[in-house]
Formats: C-alpha cells, structure tokens, sequence
C-alpha cells in the first residue's frame, strides 16, 4: 500500500513539474506589448497568446511584417498620393495602447526598388508616353513622367509637335527642392533633367501652355557638352507662354538658360524664371536668366530674377537676343523683347549686361534687334548696361505702382517686392 501510495505521489508530481515547465514557456503578455510597441511595426495579437513561445513569435513577427509591409505602397498606386491608402489592423487584432500606429503619411516605394521618397509628386525619373496621339492636337499633361514623355517624344523624333498645342493642367516637381541653392551646388540632384529639344533637328515647333503653372527643380549639369540646355533645349517657331521655372540649378557649356537653351524663331511670353544659370568658367558662352541665345525670337512680359554666371555673352534675361543675315550685313529675322525686367546677379567677362548680354545680329556689327520697354536692377544685377540695351533702374523705382503700370496689363503690383504676372497667386 505504501509503494501504491508512493508511486502516485511520484506522479502527481512529475504531472506538477511538467504542468509548470509548460506555465513557464508562455510568453509575458505585458512583455510581448512592449515589444511589438517600441518595434512601431504593428500590434501583438491577444489571441496567440496560448500559443508556446517558438511559434508566438513567428506569428507576431508575421503579423508585424504584414502590416507593415502593407503600409508600403508602390510608385506610380493610384493610392499612393492618399492617407487613405494607410495600411490598418485587421478587425480580429486589438492592439495594447501603448502600441504605436501607423504612420498616416504613406512610405512610396520606388518601383526601381531604391530608397522610399516620402514626400508626394516628385518625378520617379522615368517617362510617359501613354497620353501622346499622333492623330490629336491638344493634350493636357499634369505628371513630371508625362512632361519627360514630351522630352522623349521630341529628342527621338517622334513628333516636333508642329500645330500642336500641350497645356499644363498642375504644377511640376522634378525633384526635391529642399536646400537646393546650397546643395546642388556640390551635390547632385536625384533627377536629371533631359532638356526638350536637344538641337535644330530635333526641336519642340508646338505651343506649351503652362497655364499658370510652375516647374521646379530642373537639375542639369555637365559643363562639357552641355549645349542648348534649359527646361526647353531648343524651340523652332514653337511657342511657351505662362509658365514659371523655379528653384533649378542648370550648369552647361553653351546656350544655356532656365527655361529655354537655344531659340530659332518663336515666342515665349508671360513666363518667369528663378534660378542659377552656370557655364563652365572661362569658356562658357549664350547664358541668360529665361534664355540663353536665340534668334528671330520674341520675348514679351516675362521676367527673371535667376542668378546668372558665364563667360561671353552674359544677360540676366538673355545671353544674347540676335538675329541672322541672308547677306553680309543685311539683317533678317532679329530678336524682340518688349515689356519684361530681370533682377537677378549676373556676372561674366565679355559681353555682359543686366537684361541681355549681346543684342546685335552679328558679333562685329551694330546692334539691330530691338529692345522696349524693358528694365534691370542695377543695384541687384551689379550691372550698368550700355545704352539701348535696356534700361537700369534702382531698387525702389522697380517696387513702384507706376513701375508695374510701366510695365503693361499683364503685369501687377507687388506690395514690398518686384512686379508679379497677373497670373501668378
């Protein structure tokens, strides 16, 4: 009876030991919310909490990455520009409240698998094509890969877009533009810019309408064949009207300007350019402000207060405005700038001025295309152009009623700074 008695004892026991190594595996709840809140990938799971520790573990971590990596949304999701495309907990889970949610900012993955870009809208670098019809003459375009799809149309010959009009419908953002002046003056940007039009072949001949819009952080650089550079590389009787390029860093060799590089023929008109205009120091030549060198071009109610560092032919809005001869010394085809201002620094050793480098059609003869009604800082531009280039005014004439009036009705006032187009917010 007593070895009975002993033996049930004994197991009793060894049922006891066991129960309490079993006890002694499961994870501390507390613990496990803890965890799951400091990681900031998601919430643990009150039901898995019978489960030994091993395989409660592996669901946690599971669980964690899932919603975590469905909090990621690829570039180009229809969902990616929204907070509602924000990845939540599962109904079935029910999170501590020590637990961290969820970012509402979505991370957008880049679809080349690099870094994550947090912030919405800025061009991924690729092209679209899709909305371009050869049998179509208008388009609307409102993405950064749509306005590279025009670069890539005109460059490939595809399409000069002769007849054709494309109008902005949204603002543009090439690239993050935090910094810019500072950075990508030893950086590079993340985004290169592909100019429209690379030369007289391949040319953009169509009408941009930039419908009041902006383009900023067009980043280029290469001051060794860096020519006919700008947000538009070269036009050929093409038209750009109500557009403004801003914070954008342009370095190149020659014809090089903010908006457009080299102009044969055509208008551009109550558009607006802020950035740094760069040549190669020393040999650099045609750089201005809104263009760099242009012939037969008309350039009406537009300004620049772009910084502008060249060698030759150096203008705050132009670097030269010219034109051609069919005979020696006989004009044809000469540039026109009417009714526009430039107050951005401008600085080069030859040919240098605050509204336009050069103005006359051939580098040795007299000057023949015209110049009204146009105007630079002198202060600013720490220029003082020749006579019939333009004319220099100081700081405090140029934030004038009357100086705005001067200007035209596509201008406006600007209480404490520089005329605005009418256009501009």
């Amino acid at each position: 009876m007593k070895n009975k008695l002993n033996k049930i004892t004994l197991a009793t026991l060894c049922l006891g030991l066991a129960f309490f190594i079993s006890c002694s595996d499961l994870p501390d709840i507390n613990e496990q919310e803890t965890t799951s809140s400091s990681s900031g990938k998601g919430a643990s799971n009150p039901s898995s909490a019978g489960s030994k520790s091993s395989s409660s573990s592996a669901a946690q971590s599971s669980s964690s990455a899932a919603l975590y990596s469905s909090s990621v949304v690829q570039a180009g999701s229809s969902s990616s520009n929204s907070s509602s495309s924000v990845a939540t907990p599962s109904s079935n889970s029910t999170p501590s409240s020590s637990s961290v949610a969820v970012s509402s900012s979505s991370v957008v993955q880049s679809s080349s698998g690099g870094s994550p870009v947090t912030k919405e809208g800025i061009w991924s670098g690729k092209a679209d094509i899709s909305w371009y019809n050869a049998t179509r003459e208008t388009f609307r375009i409102s993405k950064a890969e749509e306005l590279a799809g025009l670069a890539q149309l005109v460059n490939d010959g595809t399409t000069d877009f002769y007849g054709k009009t494309i109008t902005l419908n949204a603002d543009i953002m090439l690239n993050d533009t935090t910094g810019w002046k500072d950075k990508w003056e030893y950086y590079e940007a993340d985004n290169t810019w592909t100019p429209i039009g690379k030369d007289k072949t391949h040319s953009f001949r169509g009408t941009f309408d930039g419908d009041g819009h902006i383009v900023s952080g067009v980043y280029y650089y290469d001051g060794t064949n860096g020519r006919t550079i700008g947000l538009f590389g070269y036009i050929n009787g093409g038209v750009i009207k109500k557009l403004g390029v801003v914070a954008s860093y342009i370095y190149g060799l020659s014809g090089v300007g903010c908006l457009l590089g080299e102009a044969y023929n055509g208008s551009i008109s109550s558009s607006y350019s802020k950035c740094i205009v760069k040549t190669k120091s020393g040999s650099g030549s045609d750089v201005g402000g809104l263009v760099g060198f242009s012939v037969g071009i008309t350039i009406s109610d537009c300004y620049s207060t772009s910084t502008v560092y060249g060698n030759s032919r150096v203008g705050g809005l132009a670097g030269c405005a010219c034109g051609e001869d069919n005979v020696v010394y006989n004009l044809v085809n000469p540039s026109k700038i009417s009714n526009s201002y430039s107050i951005g620094e401008v600085s080069g050793t030859s040919y240098v001025g605050g509204l336009v480098g050069m103005y006359m059609y051939k580098w040795d003869s007299g000057g023949v295309s015209t110049i009204t009604n146009s105007y630079y800082d002198q202060t600013t531009s720490k220029q003082t152009d020749a006579i019939g280039k333009s004319v220099g005014k100081t700081t405090a004439d140029m934030q004038t009623t009357e100086f705005a009036s001067t200007l035209g009705t596509e201008f406006k006032y600007n209480a404490g700074g520089y005329p605005k187009l009418k256009w501009e917010k």
